[in-house]
């Protein structure tokens, strides 16, 4: 792999325009967990000959970061010679982080995309800041509920959505590159169209996870039946195994979309609450049928954007 940005005592780390096709020649990743990490993987995949820069905080992380891949790794953006430049910068930090620390990221790059995955709070701070034509937000859909390098993978986007918010001016570029990674790129209207699909699609859907997982754990507690579960039980509690601190940044900073979301779920189960205290078994089954339904819809429109 060629060092594009080896630093040397007195050396300049700016590195020199690169071509098209081998854009980006240089990428520092601004947090080195599943995602930042995954994505720095599938990117040397795809430009062999390309620098990563790491900042990573966690100090155990930064000791699970491949050394085949990052050229140097940091605990601080601020440890980074100033004289460095890089053509991308991916600010994979925790949302607050990443809006603390995209103007001097930005003073590093060419172009900057968050990960982030909550839209609104960034895109006002890059309108704020002026950095509207090199900054592109961004938000992969994909993850799992284990956290850190260690689970990091270069397939971890393909087939993947990635989501993208119109009027962007350096979109075409990161869309271009993230398709080359295999990831399927969907195009929202605005920031606040992208936190209330979040909120319905993956934030409440969370919360409605670990509900469920705080309620099974007070009905069980120290009975016999605690480990008798199955796929259904399994499948619906897998969420409350993921990292409490991104979860609390992202749930925050999208508190209003997802508190909608949440009634509105509570006022699904409250429905059906009803209908097993007064034993309605015909309405039962139309409110079985109905789910049953939306399912069945749902699965088609992923059928069609999978072909």
């Amino acid at each position: 792999m060629t060092n594009h940005l080896l630093h040397q005592p007195g050396a300049s780390d700016t590195v020199q325009p690169c071509s098209a096709s081998a854009w980006p020649a240089s990428v520092l990743v601004v947090g080195c967990g599943l995602i930042g990490t995954s994505l720095a993987l599938a990117l040397a995949g795809i430009r062999q000959t390309a620098s990563f820069i790491g900042i990573e905080p966690n100090p155990e992380y930064r000791t699970l970061l491949p050394s085949e891949v990052f050229l140097h790794t940091y605990a601080d953006l601020s440890a980074v010679p100033e004289s460095t430049h890089v053509d991308l910068a991916i600010l994979a930090a925790p949302l607050g982080v990443a809006c603390e620390l995209l103007e001097a990221t930005a003073r590093m790059a060419d172009i900057v995309m968050d990960v982030c995955s909550a839209k609104t709070l960034i895109c006002e701070k890059a309108t704020v800041t002026g950095l509207q034509s090199q900054f592109v937000p961004t938000h992969p859909m994909a993850g799992m509920a284990a956290a850190g390098p260690l689970h990091a993978s270069a397939e971890l986007f393909s087939g993947q959505p990635w989501l993208f918010l119109e009027g962007w001016p350096a979109n075409e570029k990161i869309t271009e590159l993230v398709t080359e990674v295999g990831a399927a790129v969907t195009v929202l209207s605005t920031a606040d169209e992208h936190d209330t699909a979040m909120a319905a699609v993956s934030h409440a859907i969370h919360l409605t996870s670990l509900a469920a997982m705080l309620a099974f754990d007070e009905a069980a507690g120290a009975s016999a039946w605690r480990g008798i579960t199955g796929p259904a039980f399994r499948d619906i509690t897998r969420l409350a195994a993921s990292p409490s601190g991104f979860w609390v940044d992202v749930l925050t900073a999208n508190a209003e979309a997802v508190r909608s979301q949440v009634l509105s779920i509570a006022d699904k189960l409250h429905d059906f609450n009803e209908l097993l205290v007064y034993g309605d078994r015909n309405a039962l089954k139309e409110r079985l049928d109905a789910a049953r339904e939306a399912r069945t819809r749902w699965q088609e429109v992923q059928d069609k954007q999978s072909r």
